[in-house]
């Protein structure tokens, strides 16, 4: 199977379009996804190659459906404290109140159970049912100002917690990348940073 293809199969999968036609049209042996698992029935059993394939593509879609419940969940989370610290607009704003205007405590709990630790150049937020997502400003160099950003490591800090483990670094990486490219979220240092589309910026 070429690059090319196998970036076919893997949006096809992505995108929930997968089917023993389209499988076949690329060359590959026939195989189905079972529910958001991506778990594949492939053969004939003599084509290791192909197989090995098809199994790391496998897990190149789990680790992009991983990704993708981590920005649900901070896209999530952090809506709802900023909600709760309203007239907060943002972290940046955050820090700010916590650092400079000194309104809010380092450390806080909002009336609906959202939890947050301001550090270093970020912040840990904690939803009321556990779930953990941390941001930091980093600087985007093409906008040249700071953004809500994370890495590879906070997505996996994320999956651990949700007993969701068993991916490495790469694994998240080469996901986030993937998913930049296709507009889900947006590459801000290339192949480390990555942030929501959209993510709020302010100055550098």
């Amino acid at each position: 199977m070429t690059a090319s293809a196998s970036s076919k199969v893997l949006a096809w999968i992505v995108s929930g379009a997968l089917s023993w036609a389209r499988l076949a049209d690329v060359q590959c042996p026939a195989g189905i996804i079972r529910g958001g698992d991506a778990e594949f029935v492939v053969g004939p059993p003599d084509d290791v190659g192909r197989t090995l394939m098809l199994g790391r593509m496998a897990r190149e879609v789990s680790s992009v459906e991983a990704v993708l419940r981590f920005a649900a969940a901070l896209r999530e989370i952090r809506g709802r404290l900023l909600a709760d610290l309203f007239p907060v607009a943002d972290i940046a704003d955050l820090l700010a109140a916590v650092r400079s205007r000194g309104e809010l405590p380092r450390e806080g709990a909002t009336r609906s159970g959202i939890e947050y630790t301001v550090h270093g150049a970020g912040c840990l937020i904690i939803s009321s049912d556990g779930r953990e997502v941390d941001v930091d400003l980093v600087t985007d160099p093409v906008l040249g100002c700071e953004v809500e950003a994370f890495d590879a490591w906070r997505v996996r800090w994320f999956l651990d917690e949700a007993a969701d483990d068993g991916y490495s670094n790469e694994d998240i990486g080469v996901a986030c990348t993937h998913l930049a490219g296709e507009g889900h979220l947006r590459e801000v240092v290339e192949g480390r940073w990555f942030a929501l589309p959209g993510a709020p910026s302010g100055p550098a």
